[in-house]
């Protein structure tokens, strides 16, 4: 939902006990068009953004350029997670950390499918698109939220949980 970049050793302990005090409740999320929001190409970060139903605005690889993330909205619990992403902002901001992404865009729920690298001249992104697009996903339960190590390196990130924070009941 949020990263922050490189955070000092030093705080992580104020991190995880800000975060142990969130509170919120299990929600449901299913993948899927985005109801209320007008989904678009854009970037995000350094990296291409596509949602699923629109990557034929970005085109074939070679043509407009190849995304290189794609990603999904939610058709399905986007204002849930929306409020427990504010909540866990809103707990960490005392600790001096703002959040790049808020502002004028705002929060936007989502799921990163995948990243691409290495994309060919001729790779049919809409193919792609249509694919997801008929995919009917499944309601997922979301029954915690978790704090995570990325780590860079040659071969991608490498990811491990630092903590996992519960629901409540």
């Amino acid at each position: 939902m949020r990263f922050w970049g490189e955070v000092e050793a030093r705080l992580l302990p104020e991190v995880r006990a800000a975060l142990a005090r969130v509170e919120f409740r299990a929600l449901t999320i299913r993948l899927g068009a985005c109801r209320g929001v007008r989904q678009r190409a854009g970037r995000t970060g350094w990296r291409w953004a596509v949602p699923v139903g629109q990557v034929d605005q970005v085109g074939r690889a070679g043509r407009v350029g190849a995304p290189r993330t794609l990603w999904a909205g939610l058709a399905e619990g986007a204002a849930d997670v929306s409020l427990l992403a504010g909540r866990v902002s809103a707990a960490l901001a005392p600790l001096g950390f703002a959040d790049a992404r808020e502002g004028a865009r705002g929060f936007f729920p989502h799921v990163t499918l995948g990243r691409v690298r290495g994309a060919a001249a001729g790779d049919d992104w809409g193919l792609v698109d249509r694919e997801l697009g008929a995919e009917i996903f499944a309601s997922a339960r979301v029954d915690s939220f978790v704090l995570w190590r990325s780590v860079l390196g040659r071969e991608g990130p490498k990811y491990s949980v630092l903590e996992a924070y519960p629901a409540e009941g």
